[in-house]
């Protein structure tokens, strides 16, 4: 072999074990969920610390992929002034699982992007890709175990149908909300929702958590 068939062999060996400690990541997660053992840890964060994390996470992930990224993100200001009360390390699994999934589902120079909205009650997270769909007949389905929609079957027969089932369990446990929208040979949006309040000059991060 070449030098660069040895490279090719070689990335391919690389994103192959990454997929296996992705699933393996699912499976563990799934267990812990139906032991009762996935617990949160809420604390208050800054939604702009919360913000930034995830980007820097999303940005890192695209960097070494073959998909551009897009980042569309409020004025900091705004962010600054807003609480989230989350477990922040289950949040990142949460939007890890939904990166990972647009990644799968799209296709090499596409381009997948990062929104964050504040609405009137919620913070939206949403990650939007331009990948195959999905049928309108399967989206009642998409948050049940082991589910997964013949278009997805057809590219990729890898996946266990598992990691929009641990996403919601999460989310719910945060008090949020998770949707999706999608459209075939279009693309899927998903809208993670995250309850805020309102940061108070005078109060500490400490007072806001007793």
């Amino acid at each position: 072999k070449t030098s660069v068939e040895y490279q090719e062999s070689l990335k391919r060996i690389v994103e192959t074990s990454k997929e296996l400690s992705a699933r393996v990541d699912e499976l563990l997660l799934l267990v812990r969920s139906e032991n009762g053992a996935l617990q949160v840890v809420l604390k208050p964060y800054s939604a702009l610390d919360v913000v930034l994390s995830l980007e820097d996470s999303f940005q890192a992930t695209l960097a070494t992929s073959q998909f551009c990224s897009e980042v569309m993100l409020p004025d900091e200001k705004v962010l600054d002034e807003l609480i989230l009360t989350i477990d922040l390390p289950k949040l990142s699994q949460v939007m890890k699982i939904i990166l990972d999934n647009a990644m799968r589902y799209s296709f090499s120079g596409t381009t997948i992007t990062l929104v964050i909205e504040v609405n009137h009650s919620t913070l939206d997270l949403k990650i939007v890709d331009q990948g195959i769909g999905i049928p309108v007949e399967d989206c009642q389905y998409l948050f049940t175990r082991y589910f997964r929609s013949e278009n997805a079957r057809k590219l990729r027969a890898d996946g266990l149908g598992i990691g929009l089932t641990i996403a919601q369990t999460i989310v719910a446990q945060l008090k949020g909300n998770i949707q999706i929208k999608s459209a075939l040979e279009v693309g899927t949006t998903v809208n993670i929702q995250l309850p805020y309040t309102k940061f108070l000059r005078d109060t500490s991060y400490e007072d806001i958590n007793s």
